[in-house]
């Protein structure tokens, strides 16, 4: 069982930049000791860093103390996924829970630093780090990471309500701000079931497309001129997604595909949260 991490949660040992060779070294040596002498010259500087930081020995073992994590990547119960469209680039972080511990291994954050505007997001075109960054954590805490990592934060101010709009366009949307606002769509009636994970939580929190004045072209409208960040979470053994707007000021909008249309319904950051700790406790219960 997942809970809200507490003290324990906090991070156990250093951030490590590592290689994904490097880390496929680190998992060999789970299993059996490599010999540090006979290690490619390409992979030395991570046979340095994991040496310094205790995950591997002088001897080419994993030390005790460092096996519960180095096999929460091995052989994990769960392993969270989440992939971020930022502008034209990729971002990607993954979270490994074992029996004992947890690993997490991920590229720079989506967005460093202020979103000051939404060309600025849009034309976001740095690519990520080629290494990534490694840690070993507690067992409760990738979630709390994962969350950090995406930028889910509270958005008081956010705006209810739903709205639908063509595939391609929020497509062009995410890399090109300059993207003209698409014509009004009526609603879905229906939303296929396995695009979304059922919160009975967030009843309160979806917009039903008519919350006062917002209809779904307006509320469309104010999500379009926001910086934009669409991200999607995936969790291992199974099938669970969730895709998720982040729209800034307007807040999160949960996504659901119908053919060449995306349906979007409004929800708390705290309602994500939620989802996203039901999809992680399907798997571990």
């Amino acid at each position: 069982m997942i809970t809200a991490a507490a003290i324990e949660g906090r991070l156990r040992r250093q951030s490590l930049t590592v290689s994904t060779s490097g880390l496929h070294l680190l998992l060999d040596a789970l299993v059996e000791p490599i010999d540090p002498d006979r290690v490619p010259a390409a992979l030395s500087d991570d046979v340095t860093v994991l040496v310094g930081a205790g995950l591997l020995g002088p001897d080419g073992a994993v030390p005790d103390d460092a096996r519960p994590g180095v096999a929460a990547i091995r052989q994990p119960l769960c392993v969270i996924d989440l992939e971020a469209a930022v502008g034209r680039v990729p971002r990607h972080y993954r979270g490994y829970i074992g029996a004992e511990a947890a690993a997490t291994y991920a590229t720079d954050p989506p967005f460093p630093g202020l979103r000051s505007s939404s060309a600025a997001v849009a034309e976001y075109d740095v690519p990520p780090l080629r290494a990534r960054q490694l840690r070993i954590v507690a067992r409760d805490w990738p979630p709390v990471d994962a969350a950090a990592w995406v930028g889910l934060t509270p958005r008081p101010d956010r705006l209810e309500g739903t709205f639908t709009v063509p595939a391609d366009a929020l497509t062009r949307r995410l890399s090109d701000a300059s993207t003209p606002v698409p014509a009004a769509h009526p609603d879905l009636d229906t939303v296929p079931a396995t695009d979304v994970v059922t919160d009975t939580s967030a009843g309160a929190d979806a917009g039903n497309g008519s919350a006062g004045a917002n209809s779904g072209i307006d509320v469309l409208r104010r999500v379009w001129a926001e910086p934009l960040v669409a991200w999607g979470l995936t969790v291992d053994p199974g099938e669970a997604r969730m895709m998720v707007l982040d729209a800034g000021s307007s807040g999160h909008y949960l996504l659901s595909r119908a053919g060449d249309k995306i349906h979007a319904t409004g929800l708390s950051s705290r309602s994500v949260w939620n989802q996203m700790i039901a999809m992680i406790e399907a798997v571990l219960r």
